[in-house]
């Protein structure tokens, strides 16, 4: 019973050995199918691209997997780790490749009726190491780096521009790295269809022929390549204008209902996100809220009969409005449970931003509060005179104060 147990044992091993059960799927298969293209082009001397191609089949997983019948390639993994292979038909010659996850190796297996111009052809089962640039760069890439868009070197023409804003086109990702080379370490990845900002020039990465791009993507800073043998992996991105632009200026109207009369005392508020507006008479009792998409809705909120309105603020998504008092009383509606808010002037100017309001007063101050739960300001700042108006930057970094 124990030899058969054993034997049991020998046989799971051997076949753990040959499954790619447990392997994961790469996530640089885009890189790995380029480094093969580039490898076939300097073969060929010629540029090769997919397109070229008249079959292609991709397998992943333990380089036992993937030798499978490529017969003469070392049996002994010359590099740890996943391994990819691509069988490739070109002009009716067949290219095998094996190349790992990391890119420090590709395998041609075989290839069959080869042209007898190839005289110089790489014997089969050859380990080609994936060529790095001769000097060692500098570890600092913020500035030493120089471009070196030749032609010759890094032939695709470049497309994006500094300051810029760019997108990796539909499909795979495109990896960051920590230097302008692929062999470098690899810090992130951007998505398909996900843009970014470009913050540094192209540079050249001789051993591929890349150009690398500086770039921020979500905070994260890195280099990206933007493609390889005449295909594009990166193009430029121009958001498409909201608002009023060029294209519509001539086109502004001034409906009549929005010729509006205003007496002394009435104070306004506009919505950043949505179109509303908000507006206190000084002679009437409540607060009207006016949508511009459809302003023959008009709903109203109840104010202090006991005290004048001084200055009114739209929170996110105008779901909330701020309502300040000559008294330095302050209402919050659309708050459940309110706490009840004051300063000690008058209220000239709010504004409200993550469940934060900032109010100033006739005093100077600017007092920062936690609405949903805090009596006490978080923050108080003295200005030399009133705040006027409060404006958030677009990022929302920024607070501006007109006085």
């Amino acid at each position: 019973m124990y030899r058969y147990f054993v034997l049991f044992l020998l046989i799971l091993l051997m076949l753990s050995g040959t499954t790619n059960a447990q392997v994961q799927p790469p996530d640089n298969r885009n890189e790995t199918l380029n480094a093969v293209l580039q490898s076939l082009s300097e073969r060929m001397e010629r540029p090769i691209t997919t397109g070229n191609l008249t079959y292609r089949e991709w397998q992943f997983g333990s380089y036992n997997f993937v030798r499978g019948d490529c017969i003469g390639a070392p049996t002994v993994e010359p590099v740890a780790g996943g391994w990819q292979r691509y069988d490739l038909t070109y002009q009716g010659t067949i290219f095998s490749y094996l190349i790992s996850d990391t890119l420090s190796s590709i395998i041609l297996c075989n290839e069959t009726a080869m042209p007898s111009a190839q005289s110089t052809a790489i014997p089969p089962s050859t380990t080609v190491p994936i060529a790095v640039t001769a000097t060692p760069i500098p570890a600092n890439t913020n500035q030493d780096f120089q471009p070196l868009p030749t032609a010759t070197r890094c032939p695709l023409p470049t497309r994006l521009s500094v300051g810029g804003l760019g997108r990796v086109t539909p499909g795979d990702p495109n990896w960051l790295h920590a230097e302008p080379r692929r062999s470098s370490a690899k810090t992130g990845e951007i998505p398909g269809e996900e843009t970014f900002t470009v913050i540094g020039s192209a540079i050249c990465d001789e051993a591929t022929g890349m150009n690398f791009w500086r770039v921020d993507y979500q905070n994260i800073v890195g280099y990206t390549s933007e493609g390889m043998n005449g295909e594009y992996w990166l193009e430029p991105y121009l958001p498409q204008e909201s608002g009023i632009t060029r294209a519509n200026v001539a086109t502004l109207t001034v409906p009549d209902w929005s010729r509006l009369v205003y007496p002394e005392g009435t104070v306004l508020a506009v919505s950043n996100t949505t179109q509303q507006i908000a507006i206190s008479y000084s002679d009437e009792d409540l607060i009207r809220i006016i949508n511009l998409e459809d302003p023959t809705t008009s709903p109203t909120i109840v104010k202090r009969t006991d005290d004048t309105v001084t200055a009114l603020a739209f929170g996110q998504n105008a779901t909330i409005l701020a309502i300040g008092y000559a008294s330095g009383n302050i209402d919050i509606a659309g708050v459940e449970n309110q706490i009840p808010l004051t300063v000690g002037g008058i209220i000239t100017a709010m504004a409200l931003d993550n469940g934060l309001i900032f109010v100033g007063d006739s005093t100077g101050l600017i007092n920062v509060f936690d609405y949903t739960g805090n009596q006490t300001p978080l923050r108080t700042i003295q200005l030399s005179e009133p705040a006027g108006s409060f404006e958030f930057s677009q990022d929302g970094d920024v607070l501006i104060v007109r006085s």
